[in-house]
């Protein structure tokens, strides 16, 4: 006959009470030190975007100030030929120099507007929206434009169905994010050292992901170093020197695309480097057509 197990001896009521209540004390510390450290990372990562949009925006100054002189050297133009001819002008003259005056102040204004835009985040929301793709892309290169011809770099823009092609996004974050793999892209087509193709592509198409589109920005550069690929958004992560990046550009666009509940890769191609951003595409209403759904 098998002996008896003795039931192993039940704590006192009181003893369970008393751990019980530490452990509820346990578990709220670590609630409130996950709460700080999710506070703590937001900070951070406002930190990061206000210094990554001031140094696009002091680029995008710079340029724009450039670009400025073409317009206000129409305008002069236009009005010292209108003062030349004096009521001796004829109206359809006077009528095409004042149209060249308007379409000069009009793009000024608009280059201006669009810099004070995203100096000041104008146009952001606390909300994910549906974001027209190729509007997001023309302010961003809008902005970027005159830098990157500056630099003798071309863009080349594949964007299939227009207004049509539409994704869930944060405005402002979105155009940050491309703002970002530009400037990266511009920097590594200057650091090749190299003759040839120096071009920026950005294109899209439907994902293999059901619902989702893919926004490729490629570059002609140099390409990711191989021992950098597998922890390309490990933050202080930088192939740049240490007066050109802090390696943390590409950390916060992962994270700003993982809050619109999308992916970010990077990796390399023949001729560069390529990065794949995946969002989630919009369904349009009525019989309109229907992109990547």
């Amino acid at each position: 006959m098998p002996a008896a197990t003795i039931p192993p001896e039940i704590p006192p009521i009181d003893d369970i009470r008393a751990r019980l209540a530490a452990l509820e004390r346990d578990i709220a510390d670590v609630r409130r030190q996950w709460v700080i450290d999710r506070e703590l990372q937001t900070r951070l990562d406002m930190e990061v975007l206000a210094k990554a949009r001031l140094m696009a925006l002091g680029e995008m100054s710079e340029n724009v100030v450039h670009e400025l002189r073409q317009p206000l050297a129409v305008v002069s133009m236009a009005a010292q030929n209108l003062l030349l001819r004096g009521a001796e002008a004829e109206p359809s003259f006077i009528q095409a120099r004042l149209d060249r005056i308007i379409a000069a102040v009009d793009r000024a204004s608009k280059m201006i507007d669009e810099l004070r835009r995203f100096a000041l985040h104008r146009g952001d929301a606390a909300e994910m929206q549906p974001v027209v793709l190729a509007t997001a892309v023309g302010n961003v290169m809008f902005m970027l434009e005159p830098m990157l011809r500056h630099n003798g770099i071309g863009l080349n823009i594949d964007l299939p169905f227009g207004p049509d092609l539409q994704v869930m996004a944060y405005p402002v974050a979105l155009e940050q994010v491309l703002t970002n793999l530009f400037l990266n892209a511009r920097d590594a087509i200057n650091d090749t050292g190299k003759a040839g193709l120096r071009q920026i592509t950005v294109s899209a198409q439907c994902s293999q992901q059901a619902g989702k589109v893919d926004v490729l920005v490629s570059d002609s550069g140099t390409g990711i170093p191989p021992h950098v690929l597998g922890k390309l958004f490990e933050p202080f992560l930088t192939t740049k020197g240490p007066d050109r990046g802090t390696g943390l550009g590409l950390p916060l666009c992962r994270r700003l695309i993982h809050a619109m509940d999308g992916t970010i890769m990077g990796s390399n191609t023949a001729t560069g480097a390529v990065f794949t951003i995946t969002l989630h595409a919009v369904p349009l209403p009525g019989d309109a057509r229907q992109p990547c759904l």
